[in-house]
């Protein structure tokens, strides 16, 4: 399991493999109120990658997340 720190960093390996594995690749999102974060997920059943984000980004992160959807569509 690979933390990824950097949004860009999550966003490339998760297109990347993605593109190496198209019918295997699966991503999870997941609240967890205790933390009060959202945890994403992207494997392949090979490679986990997540990424952790504070509920105070959300503006930043709902840009993010329609980029991400729109290159994995591409």
């Amino acid at each position: 399991m690979v933390y990824i720190v950097s949004w860009d960093d999550f966003v490339e390996r998760s297109v990347q493999l993605f593109r190496n594995s198209p019918q295997n690749t699966r991503y999870v999102m997941k609240y967890r109120h205790s933390d009060g974060k959202l945890v994403l997920k992207v494997t392949d059943d090979k490679e986990i990658l997540m990424e952790n984000y504070y509920l105070g980004l959300h503006v930043m992160f709902n840009v993010k997340m329609f980029v991400f959807v729109f290159v994995l569509v591409l």
